[in-house]
């Protein structure tokens, strides 16, 4: 079986080597241009399609068996999942989705949502909504390594389910990422510390067999001392018992149009028991030889299962008449809103500061290509600074790209300053991908509008057909999808370490 990796590396050629010419590098960002409009119209654009297509791709490797898959895909089994600060809940669909297709290929798999937990009060009615089967949402991560924490449902402290065979959690990452300019580390313990603790503590108390999370990949780059912060995850979980390790991937890579590069770390218990000396050396030997005989077959299929996405962002956009689209236009143009002209604090320079010297650095005069339309309606949903930038950046990518975002179709992220607008220098052959979905305000180029939240969640893998109630406002659905997982990222891991599990213990 060829693998996607292998297919993009001979056909398309999407990691050009350093040494290649001009005209070669041309020649193979052509090529795989070519590819991914040739595979455009049968690539798969439900969440289903994703998973089915994945299965088809773990066929045939060595951890399958005689049916094609491995047995801990098709034993009778009930897996119970609970989530930590996933937003949406999305691992909560891959295990839907995973188990439909699981079915069709006669497999006796069966998930069953045990808990979530989310702090904030709308997206907890987001929960509410769409998994109303869930019998236990509770509010703090931080608490869930005790015998009781505080639930939603009930509004009174209850049990926390320990028999649990997923963990799937996404600790805060606001205190690490690159785009926060007062990021902490974990030992800090800033947010994304103690919620990390919270998992780590409820891994402690409850061990459940499988655990999967997922940060920024700032979590993995050295500091000047050479450490990594995913480093300190990891010594946490294998002090606790478990081989544990991790992967950068790309929403890209697996089916869906969105750069969106995370941290995926995944940890599968070694004993049922807990070990008394579980930071004893010998207990760390064990989980690091447990780890070795794992990582290679979990990183294995994680290339097997990828997919170099050949869809467009525009396939996942409402049309411009939509009603949705229309409401959201009046609404956004009703609130008139008005720039801050306030220094955020420990800033240098106000945001008018930033932009003069941005156009008298790159010589732009007063040149307004985006905004100098008279009576655009487009203009009466965007404040002064979000004017302004957006004529900055459009002469950004006439002068370094050669090319017109008026007319061709660009996503950008406007809630960053001028210097660091996600989107701007995407390289040719990933245009049409979109930038990093953030929770802040993403713009499309062309269609002269604000891209919906509902638009958001799609180019995660969130679809509303997977959904039971999405009439919510599209500032919380954005937010929700700029903090969720990307489903076909996570569903490449479930199977991965549910696959892997099977192999190392008999089961998962």
């Amino acid at each position: 079986m060829v693998c996607a990796k292998e297919r993009e590396k001979g056909v398309a050629g999407s990691k050009v080597d350093s040494k290649a010419s001009k005209a070669e590098k041309e020649a193979l960002c052509e090529a795989r241009l070519r590819d991914l409009e040739e595979r455009r119209a049968s690539a798969p654009r439900a969440l289903g399609a994703m998973v089915r297509s994945m299965l088809g791709k773990l066929r045939g490797l060595e951890l399958a068996d005689d049916m094609g898959l491995p047995k801990s895909l098709l034993q009778k089994q009930v897996l119970r999942i609970g989530t930590m600060c996933s937003g949406t809940d999305a691992p909560v669909l891959v295990a839907r989705a995973l188990e439909k297709e699981l079915r069709a290929c006669g497999s006796e798999v069966s998930f069953q949502h045990a808990f979530s937990v989310e702090f904030d009060a709308a997206k907890q009615e987001f929960l509410k909504a769409n998994f109303p089967d869930c019998p236990l949402l509770f509010r703090d991560c931080t608490q869930m390594g005790r015998k009781r924490a505080f639930e939603v449902l009930s509004r009174q402290p209850q049990p926390v389910p320990g028999d649990l065979d997923i963990l799937v959690a996404g600790f805060s990452c606001k205190d690490l990422s690159f785009m926060n300019s007062y990021r902490k580390t974990l030992q800090e313990m800033g947010q994304s510390g103690s919620t990390l603790r919270g998992v780590l503590d409820y891994a402690e108390r409850y061990r459940p067999r499988l655990i999967l999370l997922e940060n920024v990949w700032a979590i993995a780059k050295s500091n000047s001392c050479g450490f990594r912060q995913v480093d300190l995850v990891m010594e946490g979980l294998k002090a606790r018992g478990y081989a544990a390790g991790f992967r950068l991937l790309n929403s890209c890579d697996y089916f869906l149009p969105q750069i969106r590069h995370r941290i995926w770390m995944w940890a599968i218990r070694i004993d049922a028991a807990p070990d008394e000396s579980a930071l004893s050396e010998a207990a760390r030997e064990r989980a690091e030889l447990a780890t070795r005989q794992v990582e290679s077959k979990y990183n294995d299929i994680l290339v097997a299962l990828e997919e170099p996405c050949a869809l467009h962002f525009e396939d996942y956009m409402l049309d411009d008449d939509h009603p949705i689209v229309r409401a959201h236009f009046q609404w956004m143009k009703s609130l008139q809103r008005r720039s801050v002209l306030k220094k955020k604090r420990g800033a240098k320079l106000d945001w008018t500061e930033k932009y003069d010297s941005h156009r008298t650095r790159n010589d732009y005069q007063y040149d307004r290509p985006y905004t100098a339309v008279r009576d655009a309606d487009f203009l009466q949903v965007l404040n002064e600074r979000e004017r302004e930038l957006l004529d900055l950046k459009c002469l950004d990518v006439m002068n370094e790209q050669g090319k017109d975002p008026r007319t061709v179709p660009m996503l950008w992220e406007l809630s960053q300053s001028v210097e660091r607008v996600p989107g701007v220098r995407v390289r040719r052959d990933r245009q049409n991908y979109a930038t990093c979905i953030l929770p802040g305000m993403l713009w499309h180029s062309s269609r002269h509008r604000w891209v919906l939240g509902i638009e958001k969640l799609a180019l995660q893998g969130i679809f509303a057909e997977d959904l039971r109630d999405t009439n919510f406002p599209q500032k919380l659905l954005g937010d929700l999808a700029g903090n969720a997982f990307t489903t076909s990222v996570c569903a490449a891991n479930m199977i991965a370490i549910i696959a892997c599990a099977g192999a190392m213990n008999g089961s998962p």
